[in-house]
């Protein structure tokens, strides 16, 4: 345990408060739910090395904590709980998800609310899960929060993954979460490190990449990302970014190797002028078109690789009806859907 990130577990033991987003159920409990993409989980005993590493908040909502169905939520808070580690954004009914948690530092109140898109791991009214995005619900759930704190931290899980840049969605929502009482808003899912932007002078940072993830993808890209470091005094708010690099499966500080500032800032004005930031995701959707209209309309992960090369209509079935829903459902991918929609629509209407 001792191995696992030493130079990190210095820089975080000796903050006042550290905050991560676990994207896997820690259950011993395996029952995977019915979902696109892979089922995770990790052992219980992973609360304890958190511990070890100085967490004091567990962010839940995100698109896999349910992998493992109900069990796997409950088991996941239980295993916090055990270690010292309060957890935000799941629980065994919506209501319990949408609880923030309030810390006492040094004299200040420091409020954490945490939700994420839509994408197979929501709780209801009766079922475990996490705290979704919902823009109405999350405004009044930060506008409750804002009179009970000083400081107001929202983690949201969102935006299409392997990219750089926030979906225009996913920026309009996080600047909406300032205009609602956030002082900063922190994003992740994506698996890329991301930009920053001010909005009102609150900082959003949209993704700040894998900090520890194993995966298939052999992608360069996703082994790179950044501990934000938030200092709050009277009256502002600074922050510093340290680069880390996965190697070996572990992660490790690496200044300047890998990205720099100089790649954030170009990410950064990319963000920030609109321009640019259009013409960005006009080419993505060109882009991701055909694949996305090759899933939607594939029966199964068989037929799916098939039509990439031998397109045919098919009938409806099980993996097409769990792709649409998480194309209609997931903010991300309906987002894009609608874009790529738009520009075949403009196409056709020009003939």
């Amino acid at each position: 345990m001792d191995e696992f990130a030493p130079d990190l577990k210095a820089e975080f033991v000796s903050s006042d408060l550290v905050l991560v987003n676990l994207e896997a159920p820690l259950t011993l409990h395996h029952e995977p739910i019915l979902k696109t993409g892979r089922n995770f989980s990790a052992h219980p005993d992973n609360a304890k090395l958190l511990s070890h590493l100085g967490v004091g908040v567990a962010c839940l909502a995100n698109n896999h904590i349910l992998d493992q169905n109900e069990q796997g939520v409950l088991d996941t808070i239980e295993a916090c709980e055990k270690h010292g580690i309060d957890s935000v954004g799941a629980g065994r009914n919506i209501q319990e998800a949408a609880k923030s948690v309030i810390r006492h530092i040094k004299g200040k109140k420091i409020g954490i609310i945490n939700f994420c898109e839509q994408e197979f791991s929501i709780a209801t009214e009766r079922s475990a899960g996490a705290n979704p995005f919902d823009i109405i619900d999350n405004y009044r759930q930060i506008k409750a929060l804002r009179e009970k704190v000083d400081f107001l931290i929202v983690t949201f899980h969102g935006s299409l993954e392997y990219h750089h840049l926030p979906m225009p969605h996913y920026k309009k929502a996080c600047e909406f979460f300032v205009e609602a009482g956030a002082d900063i808003v922190v994003g992740h899912h994506p698996h890329y490190y991301g930009g920053y932007s001010y909005h009102q002078g609150k900082p959003i940072f949209y993704s700040l990449g894998n900090f520890f993830a194993r995966s298939l993808r052999k992608d360069p890209e996703q082994f790179y990302s950044y501990v934000l470091k938030v200092e709050l005094s009277e009256n502002m708010t600074s922050f510093s970014i340290t680069p880390i690099r996965i190697e070996e499966k572990l992660p490790f500080i690496k200044k300047n190797v890998g990205f720099s500032k100089q790649i954030i800032d170009d990410i950064n004005r990319e963000i920030e002028d609109n321009i640019l930031f259009d013409e960005y995701w006009s080419r993505v959707s060109k882009n991701e078109m055909n694949r996305i209209f090759v899933r939607i309309f594939s029966i199964n992960n068989f037929f799916y690789k098939i039509r990439k090369r031998l397109p045919f209509k098919s009938q409806l079935g099980r993996f097409r009806f769990i792709v649409l829903k998480n194309s209609f459902h997931c903010e991300s991918h309906s987002s894009l859907l609608r874009m790529i929609t738009d520009i075949v629509y403009k196409k056709e209407n020009k003939k």
